[in-house]
């Protein structure tokens, strides 16, 4: 994919040029309704996962098949942070709140 692609700076949305991008040998595309999240001084681990079963009460075990771990550095993490709360409150403004199921 070539072309410009919209990225998300500290003065909020511009435009980067010359972006290009190939699909690796290994590309996945997952989806994921269970995370983990472990942190280190010098990174972050999420953990994802697809929960396969899980009970309804308390002391129920749930079962989680796990798909892959992503590694970033804490910087990346922090900015990803950053882009995906634009994202979702431009997303709120346009379509709705997004509900979030009690826990």
């Amino acid at each position: 994919m070539l072309g410009n692609a919209p990225v998300l700076t500290g003065e909020g949305l511009r435009i980067a040029l010359n972006r290009r991008e190939e699909m690796s040998a290994g590309f996945v595309s997952l989806y994921a309704n269970e995370t983990q999240v472990t942190i280190t001084p010098w990174d972050v681990c999420l953990r994802l996962g697809l929960l396969v079963e899980g009970g309804g009460g308390v002391n129920d075990t749930i079962v989680v098949s796990r798909l892959a771990d992503v590694r970033m550095s804490l910087p990346h993490v922090k900015k990803l942070m950053e882009i995906l709360t634009h994202v979702i409150e431009q997303y709120e403004r346009q379509i709705g709140a997004v509900a979030l199921p009690p826990m």
